[in-house]
């Protein structure tokens, strides 16, 4: 037994010990979790003045920033806006986005959009597999991106007009972690289901975009009607199928009892195909035929004012081609898309500024005339054949009628 004037200097050594073992503890979790931690200096990096991106491999990195760069042209020829700049971060799997370290991007309020690569041989598929071919039913990173950026430009029209953080999404959410599952459309809760997703597909590059078309034109019979489609939520989104409002167009989200989109208030049902891929075909088909019945900034027209409060409706009012009333609108669309290829008739394009020559000009895969093929029919010598906006998967080059697409005159090609 220990006299009495030895107790107090066992206890004060306890303590020491039980500091020093809390402290030991302390460290070693703080180093685990930093070793945990995915940083974005250990990937490989794309820096531009329009976007950063992160990624495993050179490769994906130069695939993706050719997805992106298409994505913010379209964007831009439509809305008539560049979309703020964005960390666009590939992951392998959602374990690797959930310890991704944010802290450096916080620190310079850059958004970060993560995105999950798909299964490539080596990394979770057969060795030797190719890539799945894309479909109606593929979301690509360009389509993610045209909801971020759409999110972005509400943010920015809101701001605009005083009423700042009614965009639906705030651009530092981010900050605080990568929320999982990384989600395949990010949605601004201020548009209907049907712009947003248009927007999105815009975004897109010309392959897709034509699959969706052709994918539409074989499913007219499953088509969702337009009283229907310009109020319904997103197929898979939750929440109401046809929206509160009861005008064309709609204004933003509704909220009503949830389970609704497997059936509409009118029992229609989109029998034999998939409705998430109807939809999304559906939503762009109707963007290509208001802008080619007016241009591509009148699509943006609709949004800008779908933000600033007014119906799609509303704003199809100003047009002198366009019908406003769903029946009317649909009748129109149905006889545009029946065309094989349709007939368009729009005034001359507007080609991305900076922007190589053989980029495609917006969507539509018309000719752009170049510099020399300019000057010559300014001379009135006969013009070298244009050169084609076209993309890596067209084998043949496009013309506008033999002439330059500058010409108010002739109606475009279509590339559907």
């Amino acid at each position: 037994m220990l006299p009495a004037s030895a107790l107090p200097r066992v206890t004060t050594n306890l303590l020491a010990l039980l500091l020093l073992a809390d402290a030991a503890g302390a460290q070693t979790a703080q180093e685990m979790k930093s070793e945990s931690a995915v940083k974005g200096d250990t990937l490989q990096k794309m820096v531009s003045r329009e976007f950063e991106l992160y990624g495993p491999t050179t490769e994906e990195l130069r695939a993706a920033g050719n997805e992106l760069r298409t994505a913010i042209a379209h964007f831009q020829d439509h809305i008539g806006r560049r979309p703020k700049p964005m960390a666009f971060v590939l992951f392998r799997s959602a374990a690797d986005a959930g310890r991704f370290d944010l802290k450096p991007f916080s620190r310079r309020h850059m958004q970060v959009v993560p995105w999950l690569l798909p299964a490539s041989p080596g990394h979770g598929s057969a060795a030797g597999q190719p890539p799945p071919a894309p479909s109606a039913s593929t979301y690509p990173l360009g389509h993610l991106a045209g909801h971020e950026f759409l999110i972005g430009y509400a943010e920015q029209i809101f701001a605009e007009a005083g009423k700042a953080g009614a965009g639906g999404t705030d651009a530092d959410a981010g900050a605080s972690g990568i929320k999982l599952p990384v989600p395949r459309h990010p949605e601004c809760q201020a548009v209907p289901d049907w712009i947003d997703e248009a927007v999105a597909t815009l975004c897109e590059g010309p392959l897709l975009q034509r699959i969706r078309m052709d994918f539409m034109r074989s499913h007219l019979e499953q088509r969702i009607p337009f009283a229907e489609f310009l109020e319904m939520r997103r197929p898979g989104a939750g929440g109401p199928d046809p929206g509160e409002s009861g005008k064309a167009g709609g204004g933003a989200k509704g909220g009503a009892a949830k389970g609704s989109d497997a059936k509409s208030a009118g029992g229609s049902h989109a029998a034999g195909a998939d409705r998430e891929a109807i939809f999304c075909a559906e939503a762009f088909s109707l963007a290509c035929f208001i802008t080619h019945r007016e241009d591509p900034r009148f699509f943006g027209k609709i949004v800008e004012g779908v933000l600033m409060g007014r119906t799609a409706g509303e704003v199809l009012n100003t047009s002198q081609d366009i019908h406003s009333k769903p029946e009317a609108l649909e009748k129109q669309w149905l006889d545009w898309i029946s065309q094989s290829p349709p007939a368009f008739s729009r005034p001359p394009c507007r080609t991305p500024r900076k922007t190589h020559r053989r980029f495609r000009c917006g969507t539509w895969g018309h000719t752009s005339a170049s510099r020399s093929t300019r000057r010559a029919a300014a001379r009135g010598a006969r013009p070298p054949i244009a050169t084609t906006c076209s993309s890596a998967f067209e084998a043949a080059p496009r013309s506008c009628a033999g002439t330059p697409c500058r010409s108010p005159t002739r109606p475009r090609s279509s590339p559907f």
